[in-house]
C-alpha cells in the first residue's frame, strides 16, 4: 500500500512539474514580436491551446482560412499593470502591424504585416488578461466594411491602419514637387530569393510587381509569384484610384484579389485558374521621387513609406533611399507581366 502511495505521489509530482513547465514566463510574443508586460506567461498546456484554437476558429471559419502556431498568453490583471487595448494597439502599430477589428465582436482583430496574417483575441477581467494569437495559413477573405481600426492612432482611416509617408533626405529629392504626369505610365520591379541554398542548387524563384498609373486618376497593380518548388503560380490584381499632392501619392484600392493558377505542363506558364479570393484593401500614402541612376542609366520611380506594405512587400535592400521600393520603366530586362489569355 505504501509503495502505491509513493508511486502515486511521484506521478502526481511529475505531472504537476510538467504542467508548470508548460506555463512559463515570457517577455515577448513569438508571433507578433511585441514586448509583453512583466508577469506575462505563455500557456502551452494542451487543453488551454485547444480552447484558444476553438475560440479563434469561430472567427476564422468566416474568413475561409485555417490557423497554425497558436500562441496563448496569460497577462497580469488590469488592476496590477497598465496594459490595455490602447497600449496593445500602439505596440503592434510600432512594429508595422496593420490592425482590422472584427465589427461583430471587438475582442477579435486581424493583424497583417507583409504577407502574414494573424488573428488575435484580447480580453481583460479582474483576475487576468488573455491574449490569444494564431497565424492564418492563407489570406483571409476581406471582412465587412463596418470594421474599424483597433484604436484611433494617427494614420488610421477606413478599416485598416495606413502608412504615413516617410521623409526623404533633401539632397536626394532632386525632382520633388512633381505633378501627376511624373508617374503616369507603367512601372515594374522584380525580386528573388538569393539565399545560398537556392543559388547553389539553381532553384530560383521570383515575384514581379507592376503599377500602371493612368491619366484619369485610376491605377492598376499586378503581382506574379513563381517558385519551381510550388505547384501553383500566384497572381494578384488590384484596381483603384490615386491622387497626387506635391510629392505624395495616395493610393486607394477599390478591388483586390489573389488568384492561384496551375502551371501549364509544369512550366512558368499560366495553366488553369484554381481559386480566387478577395484581399483586404490597403490604402497607403507614399512619398515618391523620380531618381536617375547613372550606373544603369535608368530613371526609377521611388516609393517610400514609414512601414512595409502588403502590396509592395519588404523594403528594397538598395540603401540610396530609406524605406523604399524602386520601380523602373519597362525596357530590356524589365518586362511587363504577361497575364493569362494575353
Amino acid at each position: 500500500m505504501r509503495i502505491v502511495i509513493v508511486l502515486a505521489f511521484i506521478i502526481f509530482s511529475e505531472a504537476n512539474l510538467f504542467a508548470q513547465k508548460k506555463l512559463v514566463p515570457v517577455t515577448q510574443s513569438t508571433l507578433t514580436g511585441i514586448a509583453l508586460p512583466a508577469g506575462a506567461k505563455k500557456d502551452s498546456r494542451f487543453l488551454s491551446v485547444a480552447a484558444a484554437e476553438m475560440l479563434l476558429e469561430m472567427q476564422t471559419s468566416k474568413s475561409n482560412t485555417k490557423l497554425s502556431a497558436t500562441e496563448v498568453l496569460v497577462l497580469p490583471a488590469k488592476s496590477s499593470v497598465v496594459f490595455n487595448i490602447d497600449s496593445l494597439a500602439k505596440k503592434l502599430s510600432d512594429l508595422g502591424w496593420h490592425i482590422t477589428v472584427i465589427a461583430e465582436d471587438k475582442k477579435y482583430a486581424w493583424l497583417q504585416k507583409g504577407t502574414r496574417y494573424v488573428i488575435s483575441y484580447f480580453s481583460m477581467d479582474a483576475s487576468e488578461t488573455a491574449l490569444y494569437l494564431a497565424e492564418a495559413t492563407s489570406i483571409p477573405i476581406q471582412q465587412s466594411q463596418g470594421n474599424k481600426p483597433l484604436s484611433n492612432q494617427p494614420g488610421t482611416t477606413g478599416n485598416i491602419v495606413t502608412n504615413q509617408p516617410a521623409i526623404t533626405d533633401v539632397n536626394k529629392s532632386n525632382e520633388n514637387n512633381l505633378t501627376n504626369s511624373a508617374i503616369i505610365g507603367a512601372w515594374g520591379a522584380t525580386a528573388s530569393d538569393q539565399s545560398s541554398s537556392r543559388v547553389q542548387n539553381g532553384v530560383m524563384n521570383y515575384i514581379s510587381r507592376q503599377y500602371t498609373f493612368n491619366a484619369n486618376g485610376t491605377y492598376r497593380f499586378i503581382s506574379k509569384a513563381y517558385d519551381p518548388l510550388m505547384d501553383k503560380i500566384l497572381l494578384g490584381k488590384e484596381e483603384g484610384t490615386y491622387q497626387v499632392s506635391g510629392n505624395n501619392v495616395s493610393v486607394s484600392p477599390g478591388l483586390s484579389v489573389l488568384e492561384a493558377w496551375s502551371k501549364k505542363d509544369g512550366r512558368d506558364e499560366w495553366g488553369k485558374i484554381l481559386s480566387s479570393q478577395n484581399v483586404m484593401l490597403e490604402s497607403v500614402t507614399y512619398q515618391f521621387t523620380k531618381y536617375y541612376f547613372s550606373g544603369v542609366k535608368v530613371t526609377s520611380l521611388v516609393l517610400q513609406a514609414s512601414k512595409a506594405t502588403q502590396r509592395d512587400g519588404p523594403f528594397s535592400s538598395n540603401s540610396t533611399f530609406a524605406n523604399a521600393w524602386y520601380y523602373n520603366p519597362f525596357s530590356g530586362y524589365n518586362t511587363a507581366i504577361k497575364l493569362p489569355n494575353e
